[in-house]
């Protein structure tokens, strides 16, 4: 685990293949290369209910991504946009990568994902990292925030895709006492 601020991350992405209360997750997690980078997840996973992370600890959510970003020095109105890494936050993505001079202990690993509902083929490995969130879009809710960081810019995008379209990666936050 690593504490960035007042909150403490998962160093790692997510790799469990049960839910919290033992249910296997089955076919909805994926890995290229499960030991390095973690497992991947359809975004249904995150917006059935069940916890996938071990007890004390949640998947994070969008609130939990904003405060680490302004932890970062992301200003509250950049943090809040939606838009792509190269658009969004261009100072800050690297303090989450694990080769970064300044980064914070992170460690993001770029997994790739599944693109598309039946993809079973990892898209993007070693080069981009994406990571649900638990909190669904207010517009819709079958669409689900998640954060994305590639190798190849700095900044973090934050931007909103269907639970069942494509598969990500998860990191778990601690939950407050």
């Amino acid at each position: 685990t690593v504490q960035i601020g007042e909150q403490c991350w998962f160093a790692e992405n997510l790799r469990a293949e049960n839910y919290q209360d033992g249910a296997p997750i089955a076919s909805e997690a994926f890995s290229a290369a499960a030991l390095e980078f973690g497992l991947l997840y359809r975004g249904s996973v995150v917006a059935d209910g069940q916890s996938v992370c071990p007890t004390n600890w949640s998947v994070s959510s969008d609130n939990d991504w904003l405060e680490l970003e302004m932890f970062l020095g992301a200003q509250s109105s950049e943090a809040l946009t939606f838009a792509y890494s190269n658009e969004r936050l261009l100072d800050q993505g690297d303090a989450l990568k694990l080769a970064s001079e300044n980064s914070v202990g992170f460690n993001a690993t770029f997994g790739g994902y599944l693109n598309g509902a039946e993809a079973t083929e990892v898209t993007g490995l070693g080069m981009n990292g994406q990571w649900w969130t638990s909190t669904a879009s207010e517009e819709n809710a079958s669409l689900l925030i998640y954060r994305n960081v590639e190798n190849s810019t700095s900044g973090i995008s934050r931007i909103y895709q269907p639970v069942s379209a494509y598969g990500f990666s998860i990191r778990c936050i601690k939950d407050a006492e």
